[in-house]
């Protein structure tokens, strides 16, 4: 955890001297090195760096990659870890730890919510400053929110996703899961979706679908390389 908050204490120190810097940590958050922007654009993660700091922009963005089971099979997860004991069900694997992205919410001033019990959490909705999610890839379009790229259980009838930074620190590394963003508001995932609670996830399921599945017609295939953009409302 020291070397986490060790890192953005180095962003901190060259946003002292340039608002223009970019900053790429490794997956861990044990080292750092700061990056020049491209003429007319952003600096990208990658597998071997995945962690940009956009001081300027005032986002996080994170390598991951498309896990294509999640065009079949309906998952409670958006973004997890890649070592994360959940990363098999999430639509998308970060090569980011959950640990570096609590960090750098803390440091672009997102308050956790810290409110969702680890028992009786069903009808808990998880609260915390809001934060914008996004994802492109090489190819795509267009940059597309986090809700466009996903299908709603509810069909037609379902809530925008809203997604909030739950906290959950101390249960990061006891858990193991991984988990950055939730589908559904969570106890262990860092942040998660506020328009949806555990009921609705049994109510669904007593419908006939019970998680979110990734929207094949729009997301590239499995395994594909994406850049999650996360921004603190």
């Amino acid at each position: 955890m020291k070397s986490l908050r060790y890192s953005l204490l180095i962003v901190a120190s060259l946003l002292a001297v340039t608002s223009s810097i970019f900053v790429s940590a490794c997956a861990e958050g044990t080292s750092t090195k700061t990056v020049a922007s491209q003429p007319g654009g952003k600096v990208m993660p990658t597998e071997a760096n995945p962690i940009v700091i956009d001081p300027a922009n005032r986002e996080l963005r994170i390598a991951a990659k498309v896990n294509g089971a999640t065009f079949t099979t309906p998952t409670w997860h958006a973004v997890v870890y890649t070592s994360g004991q959940a990363a098999g069900d999430s639509v998308f694997q970060s090569y980011a730890s959950p640990q570096f992205f609590y960090d750098a919410m803390k440091y672009f001033g997102g308050k956790p919510g810290n409110n969702m019990p680890m028992d009786n959490y069903s009808s808990t909705h998880v609260e915390g400053s809001g934060i914008d999610v996004s994802v492109t890839w090489d190819g795509a379009p267009k940059t597309y929110s986090l809700g466009e790229v996903l299908k709603d259980p509810d069909g037609a009838n379902g809530k925008p996703i809203n997604i909030k930074f739950g906290g959950n620190y101390d249960r990061i590394e006891s858990g193991g899961t991984g988990c950055i963003t939730c589908l559904y508001s969570c106890p262990m995932g860092v942040s998660s979706n506020a328009a949806y609670d555990g009921d609705d996830f049994a109510r669904q399921k007593a419908a006939g679908q019970a998680g979110f599945l990734a929207n094949k017609a729009i997301l590239p295939a499995d395994g594909t390389p994406v850049v999650i953009t996360f921004k603190v409302q």
